[in-house]
């Protein structure tokens, strides 16, 4: 069972998101109709967004195993012709990530999970990915939501994240083994706990 929120962690959690999304801002775009970022795979999602929009969004993959839910979230979005507007999506998505993080780590009653949080969100990984039109972020927001879902047994919810997940990228899918393993050990033990909490 969750614990209420302090009035502390009221303020800071959302300070926290906060800070995150400031510090993605200044990168988001410096062409505001072309830099979609460096990997080339987020052209590739934008040239397919734009192709799906002109044949009536039948759906395309910009690469061969398919990203359908990313790739749609631009194509029904200003996203696929304003890199400025598809960045800043992937931006929000970070940010969700880092709230589902932080949230998760709260769960599990670890001390400073405020600063454990901002690390993470710092991770060059992570920051660079924050910044330009790729899935990982879409995917990452969508496993951590996930499975902070189901250690709070909203399996509904959690099923409907971690497929899209898995829409987002494949891969995803493979989160569902340990989750699966932590359903069947929390079944039989008592939930998971330990540490201490605060920010």
């Amino acid at each position: 069972m969750e614990q209420p929120f302090t009035r502390r962690e009221i303020i800071l959690l959302p300070a926290v998101i906060v800070v995150v999304l400031l510090s993605r801002l200044p990168w988001i775009s410096v062409d505001y109709e072309m830099d979609y970022g460096l990997d080339e795979d987020g052209y590739r999602v934008v040239n397919i967004a734009r192709a799906m929009a002109q044949h009536g969004y039948t759906y395309f993959s910009s690469r061969s195993m398919g990203f359908p839910v990313h790739e749609y979230l631009v194509a029904l979005t200003p996203a696929k012709t304003s890199a400025i507007f598809s960045n800043g999506m992937t931006t929000v998505f970070s940010c969700i990530a880092t709230l589902f993080f932080a949230l998760i780590l709260r769960h599990f009653r670890i001390r400073q999970y405020l600063l454990l949080t901002l690390a993470f969100a710092m991770t060059p990984a992570v920051y660079i990915s924050s910044v330009t039109t790729i899935d990982f972020m879409f995917a990452l927001a969508f496993m951590l939501g996930g499975t902070y879902f189901i250690l709070n047994s909203r399996l509904v919810i959690a099923g409907i994240f971690l497929g899209l997940a898995i829409g987002c990228r494949i891969t995803s899918g493979a989160i569902l083994l340990p989750l699966v393993l932590w359903m069947l050990m929390d079944r039989g033990g008592g939930g998971g706990g330990g540490g201490g909490g605060g920010g």
